[in-house]
């Protein structure tokens, strides 16, 4: 019996309609279209319909739309069981082929950018210079990224993810200073990445995308601009896909993300959208200089850099040019200047 896809119910396939309704056609549950009251002499005589039981409707049986959605509806309603051919057994799904790891191993480039804005730093030089003199204190960092085959992000249920004052050691408080970390970001560990919760895109400096070696014509068009930059809108460059990987092997986790390329970023190499914080289930703690995030092997945090942020604040106001600052939980307004940036490619010690 030849096969055909009746059905809008997807990888649903059945037998030809005719034999379905053959066998149907005595069911009660089978509601037929009602008998047209036209002169019987007056229609077209070449083609009969089985289900509406007449000539003059310009179809034969096979061609009935009106049974095609008779059929497709008593399949949702469950009577057609025995002649539904399910998903399992459909040829495009057994080809599917399982998710590829993502390949995001460091390739020994460090990219730096100097961040800049008005902080808590103050305005005047004597205010930015006292700021840098307060005590802070580099928490040890752990081993760089090494590559991890993609997983689910999705942790046990019996771990919750919390902060405590434990989280407090090693951070100098109170302050007002935005999380800043690193990460893998296409074989380079890049620091300075902004972890904005109120951002929706994720963006990469233009610098920083020329430092990893890529070029222009790799980007993809983007029409709509940004708005938040500077307090006007910005027109990205254009679109990449690429790895990012937080966290130190086992407990890591690597996505592709859809980068948006800005060339006037006011400082930070990238940043950080509520997307991939909702998409890894993260949590970030600006108080605690933390993000936190589960994976396969359990709770993972990711330690931000209080120090290197104020020391990168200071450095991008020393030519007196206002910068704006995305960070969040600060009162400073936005500028139209960039800053330039003082440290770019560094090997790995």
């Amino acid at each position: 019996m030849a096969l055909t896809v009746i059905g809008r119910k997807e990888g649903a396939t059945v037998t030809l309609r005719e034999q379905i309704l053959t066998e149907i056609r005595n069911e009660a549950y089978v509601r037929w279209p009602q008998r047209m009251r036209s002169d019987p002499r007056r229609r077209d005589q070449n083609k009969y319909c089985r289900f509406h039981r007449d000539h003059g409707h310009g179809h034969n049986t096979s061609e009935c739309r009106q049974l095609k959605d008779e059929i497709e509806d008593l399949i949702k309603r469950g009577y057609l069981g025995r002649f539904v051919r399910r998903n399992e057994d459909c040829p495009r799904r057994r080809e599917r082929t399982p998710e590829q790891p993502i390949n995001n191993e460091p390739n020994g480039q460090e990219i730096n950018v100097i961040a800049g804005g008005f902080g808590t730093g103050g305005e005047s030089t004597r205010s930015r210079r006292d700021y840098t003199r307060v005590h802070v204190v580099d928490r040890p960092s752990a081993p760089r990224s090494t590559p991890y085959p993609t997983s689910p992000a999705r942790a046990p249920p019996e771990e919750a993810i919390t902060f405590s004052d434990e989280d407090l050691v090693g951070v100098t408080t109170p302050h007002a200073d935005a999380l800043v970390i690193s990460a893998t970001i296409n074989h380079c560990n890049v620091r300075r990445i902004l972890v904005d919760n109120g951002s929706a895109p994720d963006v990469l400096a233009y610098d920083c995308f020329v430092l990893m070696g890529l070029k222009a014509d790799q980007l993809a068009p983007v029409n709509s601009p940004l708005f938040g930059f500077l307090g006007v809108s910005v027109q990205p460059m254009g679109r990449i896909r690429l790895p990012i990987t937080l966290g130190t092997a086992p407990r890591v986790v690597t996505k592709v993300v859809d980068f948006l390329i800005v060339n006037n970023m006011p400082g930070y190499n990238a940043i950080l959208d509520r997307g991939l914080i909702g998409r890894i289930k993260a949590v970030p703690s600006p108080l605690h200089q933390k993000m936190k995030f589960p994976t396969p092997s359990g709770i993972r945090e990711v330690l931000g850099f209080q120090r290197e942020s104020r020391r990168c604040y200071v450095l991008s106001l020393r030519d007196k040019q206002p910068l704006a600052d995305p960070a969040p939980s600060t009162s400073e307004q936005p500028s139209t200047s960039r800053g330039t940036p003082a440290e770019d490619l560094l090997p790995v010690q």
